[in-house]
């Protein structure tokens, strides 16, 4: 119990000295951290996808206990989500710590950001 505390504590001043030298206040950091933390379950639909072609489905308990699972075809849909802590409260960081800096070290870091990866990447053809 104690070994799982001292993990707890040693994470949170990892996370809050992060966020410290991202330039946030200290309460923000532990609010941001487990804002994010809870409201990664929460998802926002956008849009429902259909698929041209109906899609394979299988019964996951069929799978585990007969060994081979009774697939059927089912016109299932796509769910296309976003998450809210996994892409929302992010967002709303960096819009926060773009007030931070001049756009000049924005424009340089954004554009390191997507030049370098493309150039490290070989093409597929």
């Amino acid at each position: 119990m104690n070994l799982v505390l001292v993990f707890i504590f040693v994470s949170l001043n990892i996370f809050g000295t992060a966020f410290r030298k991202l330039g946030f206040p200290p309460k923000y950091s532990l609010y941001f951290l487990f804002l994010s933390l809870l409201s990664g379950y929460v998802n926002f639909p956008i849009k429902n996808i259909s698929p041209r072609v109906p899609m394979m489905s299988g019964n996951v308990s069929e799978v585990l206990w007969s060994g081979y699972a009774a697939s059927s075809l089912k016109a299932k849909c796509c769910i296309i989500a976003v998450n809210l802590g996994g892409a929302v409260i992010p967002v709303v960081m960096s819009v926060f710590l773009s007030t931070l800096v001049s756009i000049i070290d924005m424009l340089i870091g954004s554009s390191t950001m997507l030049i370098s990866p493309k150039s490290l990447v070989a093409s597929i053809k």
